[in-house]
């Protein structure tokens, strides 16, 4: 029953590049599962309904990495552990949204959410928290699932930190956003708050380094990625008017810190809205984010 909630792509042309076309039955232990929210963050007339999630894909394909394309075919070879579920129905649809996620988790998978709002976010990340704890009771302080935000307000991130079974986080963001409630509650948790523009200046350690003691080594993490962190002037398809937020190198250099770790436990990239953007630059700059939580690079770079 769950494994009909999603809608599934006929060919893999039409997917995310590299993965295979499937539906919730089979995800397999150890794979990570993409899938898509047909609605997204709301701008009045224009609200990335179903669109995020497929401009996101199509942004990939254009994005390719050179490992990972095969130029006598002209597609990238699939990936035995990547998978494309598709979208989810229509229409604002909690339950949905849960189920699935719920499902991806119970059956070993890491769900990847493409598109969609910051509490579409948070219901990913709850429901990988209770699906994992439903099937590791115990875990220790160090296997916890963890979490990251990136986004310009971290009222959300505050939000994050009742979930249950949640080994904590590390925000990242712009803090004049950040309401005094939402703020005494991630110190009061123990999140470390960081600019995430200080991340990349020459006289801090490497991220990488800060990232691991805070974070810790062995448990996954949940990424969220929210697109309206990125300055309008380079975003101009981001939720919300962002002044003064990152730029693109700084916002994937943060990126490529976190997913350094390479114990990715889910992810969910939202607040995209490829309407204001007609020519494509916000989910390109989405797509290479999500290549980087992906293990996906190019050929001849120095990472």
């Amino acid at each position: 029953m769950v494994a009909r909630l999603v809608h599934r792509y006929g060919t893999c042309d039409t997917g995310y590049p590299g993965a295979r076309s499937a539906t919730l039955d089979e995800v397999v232990p150890g794979c990570t599962v993409l899938f898509g929210q047909a609605s997204s963050a709301r701008a009045g007339e224009l609200d990335g309904r179903t669109a995020a999630a497929r401009a996101l894909r199509d942004a990939a394909h254009l994005e390719s990495p050179g490992e990972y394309v095969d130029f006598r075919r002209k597609q990238p070879p699939v990936r035995a552990d990547l998978l494309d579920l598709g979208d989810l129905a229509p229409g604002p649809d909690r339950q949905a949204l849960d189920a699935a996620s719920r499902e991806i988790v119970r059956r070993g998978g890491r769900p990847v959410l493409l598109g969609g709002a910051m509490d579409d976010a948070l219901t990913c990340l709850d429901a990988a928290l209770a699906a994992g704890q439903m099937a590791h009771p115990a875990p220790s302080a160090s296997s916890a699932m963890r979490s990251v935000f990136i986004s310009p307000g971290l009222d959300w991130a505050a939000q994050a930190v009742g979930l249950s079974g949640l080994g904590g986080g590390l925000a990242l963001g712009t803090h004049d956003l950040v309401s005094l409630q939402a703020l005494s509650r991630l110190q009061s948790a123990g999140w470390p708050l960081l600019s995430a523009s200080a991340c990349v200046q020459d006289n801090q350690p490497p991220l990488q380094t800060r990232l691991a003691a805070w974070l810790g080594t062995d448990g996954p993490v949940f990424v969220v990625l929210d697109m309206s962190c990125i300055d309008m002037g380079f975003a101009a398809g981001a939720s919300g008017d962002n002044v003064g937020g990152l730029e693109p190198l700084e916002f994937l250099a943060v990126v490529e810190a976190v997913a350094s770790r390479g114990r990715l436990g889910g992810a969910a990239i939202v607040n995209l809205l490829p309407e204001r953007d007609p020519r494509g630059h916000s989910e390109r700059l989405a797509a290479k984010a999500l290549a980087l939580l992906l293990g996906m690079r190019p050929h001849g770079v120095d990472h």
